[in-house]
This record gives C-alpha cells, sequence and structure tokens, in this order.
C-alpha cells in the first residue's frame, strides 16, 4: 500500500515538473497532439469495434437476428469515414 502511494506521488511530481518545465520555456502541454492522436485512430477504433461485433455475433449464434449486424455495419462505415476526414483535417 504505501509502496503503490510512493510510485502515485513520484509520478504525479515528476508530471508537475514536466508540466512547470514546459510552461518556463514557453511551450504549450502536449495535451493537443495527444488529442490529434485519440481523433487520429478513432476511425480505426470504429472499424475494430464493428469487426469485434461481428465476431461476437458469430460465435454467440446471432447471425439471425439483424440488430447486432446492423451494428456493426454502422460502426465499420462510420469508422471509414471518421479516418478519412479526421486523417485530412490533421494534415491540413
Amino acid at each position: 500500500m504505501l509502496l503503490s502511494r510512493l510510485f502515485f506521488y513520484e509520478k504525479f511530481r515528476s508530471l508537475n515538473t514536466y508540466a512547470l518545465i514546459c510552461r518556463l520555456n514557453g511551450e504549450k502541454h502536449k495535451k493537443k497532439h495527444t488529442m490529434n492522436n485519440f481523433l487520429k485512430n478513432l476511425g480505426i477504433l470504429l472499424i475494430v469495434l464493428g469487426t469485434a461485433v461481428l465476431v461476437l455475433s458469430y460465435v454467440c449464434n446471432w447471425l439471425d437476428y439483424n440488430w447486432p449486424n446492423g451494428i456493426a455495419l454502422l460502426a465499420i462505415v462510420v469508422g471509414i469515414i471518421v479516418h478519412i476526414v479526421m486523417n485530412k483535417k490533421i494534415q491540413d
């Protein structure tokens, strides 16, 4: 318990030190860069989610029901569109 608190404190202290150094150097914190990476990978995440729903519906033998297949198809199509649009926005 004490070791986990100590590890958390050291990690928190190092993050605060990093933010302070960035402010002193006049740099912005790299939060926007992290958000761009998430948005860039959001489309791929939706495609993988749709594929996982398709595999789950096959394993659970839900092939006669339309709603899992429709959700999976919708997630895959939206994922492809989001991937294309976000990558164009990030490049510009």
